[in-house]
């Protein structure tokens, strides 16, 4: 966390052993850092010492700060895309690749619980101009820990250049991603209706035996299970990160 909070100039003052204070810096990123009040905030990560002084918030990870936090950096676009240099004897030099990160997604309403059956899905896709998945050679480890970051300076001309080769690069990653989507569905689609079924099932049996079970009870939940299938099959892929990779 304090990587997060220097990252979006907030200043940190360590108070005691286990406990801080954090306030907005003079130039706080993005606006403001959601929950985090303009004198700041006393933090401990003890229970104990959060028990003994009133003014000390427990700090843990169901902290509203750090879930709003968490929201924050997965939503913004500051830092989700980058070019590094890279050398490997499994491709040839001088190529343009695209690594990129895309993200399954169901939206519905919170209260059909999507995520039970279809969470947040990572597709990572490494593609070269002939349309060539590389992703399963290639980790994303290996071009973190071995590529060579390059800056602004040297990477904004390779990319004037090659412009349309690379957005010929990105549709064809979002094309293979896509390939992968279906099945996705698929299988939380078949999950989904495999759990309201068997809970239908059950109550629709309760039912006989016990005249509280009502019919609105088991409509509702049969109302409820179309409905998520519905919003499983218009799951979207959303482009989450990029990396061009310039091979050496």
């Amino acid at each position: 966390m304090n990587r997060l909070f220097n990252s979006y100039g907030l200043e940190s003052e360590e108070l005691g052993l286990d406990s801080m204070i954090i306030r907005p810096g003079e130039q706080v990123l993005a606006g403001g850092f959601p929950g985090l009040p303009e004198e700041g905030l006393t933090l401990t990560y003890s229970r104990a010492t959060a028990l003994a002084h009133e003014d000390r918030q427990f700090f843990t990870w169901e902290h509203p700060l750090v879930n709003s936090a968490m929201e924050m950096v997965i939503d913004q676009e500051t830092g989700n895309s980058s070019a590094v240099g890279y050398k490997d004897s499994r491709v040839a030099a001088g190529q343009l690749l695209l690594e990129a990160l895309y993200v399954v997604e169901c939206i519905a309403p919170r209260s059909l619980q999507s995520g039970r059956f279809l969470p947040p899905t990572l597709i990572r896709v490494l593609v070269n101009d002939k349309g060539e998945r590389l992703d399963h050679q290639i980790s994303c480890n290996e071009l973190t820990d071995q590529g060579k970051l390059l800056g602004a300076r040297t990477a904004s001309p390779v990319i004037r250049q090659f412009r349309n080769a690379i957005q010929k690069l990105v549709k064809l990653s979002e094309q293979k991603a896509q390939q992968q989507v279906p099945e996705l569905i698929d299988q939380a689609a078949s999950e989904m209706m495999e759990s309201y079924t068997s809970e239908i099932q059950r109550m629709v049996a309760l039912k006989q035996y016990n005249p509280n079970v009502r019919d609105e009870e088991i409509e509702a939940l049969q109302a409820q299970g179309l409905a998520l299938h519905q919003h499983l099959q218009d799951s979207r892929l959303k482009l989450d990160a990029v990396r061009l990779v310039v091979t050496l």
